[in-house]
């Protein structure tokens, strides 16, 4: 079974703002500590960054979301 990474601050399972979290596939991440410290220095919100993610789906909804996911190959 597929474990559902969910926030905790969403309502419910299915809100669509736990969508940012997830991956349509197993997926390793191997990241540089420079490179993020990097990408933190340039970018003076980064730590809002998942909070307008949260935004955008929520605006999206999670239908339209699905379709647009569907459509690409999720």
């Amino acid at each position: 079974m597929k474990q559902q990474i969910r926030w905790a601050v969403t309502a419910a399972p299915d809100d669509v703002a736990n969508h940012t979290n997830r991956s349509p596939h197993p997926m390793l991440h191997l990241l540089r500590e420079a490179s993020i410290e990097r990408a933190v220095a340039t970018t003076p919100d980064a730590a809002q960054i998942y909070g307008r993610n949260i935004v955008t789906l929520r605006r999206l909804g999670l239908e339209a979301w699905r379709r647009r996911f569907d459509a690409h190959g999720g």
